[in-house]
């Protein structure tokens, strides 16, 4: 892994003229404690890296977007996102195992890890949940070595790591778009040919900076229009549910429904009370009209025998005619 470390690195050009003073005390005992934990991790990081990355997805899933990729089968994307935290893990292993205690190497390594992750949009709180996740991770892993004093040393050198790597990141990316900005901003940030293609920035050429700063431009990009999109959808559904329930409100104050009930014991049929209300109130409607009819018919009928029994036909004639 060392060897790898240092083929990786050979013959980049450091960001010169950087403000960032990389000011780590490094104790003695402390490092000790931390290069502990660590060498028990390389033994095996494969295994390390796949518990890191279970908890960091687990305690916070919206990290997941920044290690897929939509252009690989879904079918390859976990084997690739399982050597990606392999690789994580190597990363660290090799910062508080082989750097951590050698100043120059140490600030040029977290320099490298700042440049890759500068563009990806992190803050202090994102690096912050990185790292409890990871401790959270190595107190599951190694119960019999994260006491608490263990837990303490750890925790102090992470925080100054993330404190560094967030200085740093923010110097490159003010830096990075000054020699976007203007093509002499090379010769200021550069000790190196004055051609912009042919510098060398740990270890490639500007041009692949470059291409990373578009790639998660474009990604960062994606992610807002996919979040607005969402939350438009949401704000229809709220607006749509909400016209459905004052709707229902509406009808619910006009037409209020009531509980079925059964009409006998031995049937299974239901009516709702307001439905046989009705159609009670319409018979006994109907009932009270057709017998206030008859009452009337009747009246009628006993003022026209009265009339017929008292004059005949002709006799009412002569009466009329007197």
């Amino acid at each position: 892994m060392g060897n790898f470390l240092n083929y990786k690195f050979a013959g980049s050009k450091l960001i010169k003229d950087c403000d960032t003073q990389l000011c780590v005390q490094v104790e003695c005992e402390d490092f000790k404690k931390v290069k502990e934990i660590w060498l028990a991790v390389e033994k095996d990081t494969s295994h390390y890296g796949f518990a890191i990355c279970t908890m960091l997805f687990k305690n916070h899933p919206q990290y997941v977007k920044y290690f897929e990729d939509e252009s690989i089968p879904e079918f390859v994307q976990e084997a690739i996102i399982k050597k990606k935290f392999i690789t994580i893990c190597d990363i660290i292993c090799a910062l508080f195992i082989n750097y951590y205690d050698k100043p120059s190497r140490r600030d040029y390594f977290l320099g490298y890890i700042a440049m890759v992750h500068k563009d990806m949009g992190l803050t202090f709180k994102d690096l912050a949940n990185f790292m409890s996740d990871l401790m959270e991770a190595l107190i599951t892993e190694l119960p019999y070595l994260m006491t608490e004093e263990y837990i303490a040393t750890q925790t102090k050198y992470s925080n100054n790591v993330i404190e560094i790597m967030v200085e740093l990141m923010d110097n490159y990316v003010e830096r990075m778009s000054q020699i976007l900005r203007t093509r002499n901003g090379i010769r200021k940030c550069y000790v190196c040919k004055p051609d912009p293609e042919s510098q060398i920035v740990y270890g490639f050429p500007l041009k692949y900076w470059i291409y990373g700063k578009r790639y998660w431009e474009y990604r960062k990009a994606m992610w807002a229009s996919m979040e607005a999109d969402m939350l438009t959808n949401s704000t229809d559904d709220t607006n749509a549910s909400n016209f459905q329930r004052k709707d229902f409100h509406h009808k619910k104050q006009t037409k209020p429904k009531t509980p079925k009930i059964a009409i006998s014991s031995d049937s299974n049929t239901l009516l709702d009370q307001p439905r046989q209300r009705r159609r009670s109130s319409r018979i006994s409607q109907s009932t009270r009209i057709s017998l206030l009819l008859s009452k009337r018919n009747k009246e009628r009928q006993e003022t026209e025998k009265n009339v017929k029994s008292k004059f005949s036909p002709m006799e009412f004639i002569l009466e009329v005619d007197k």
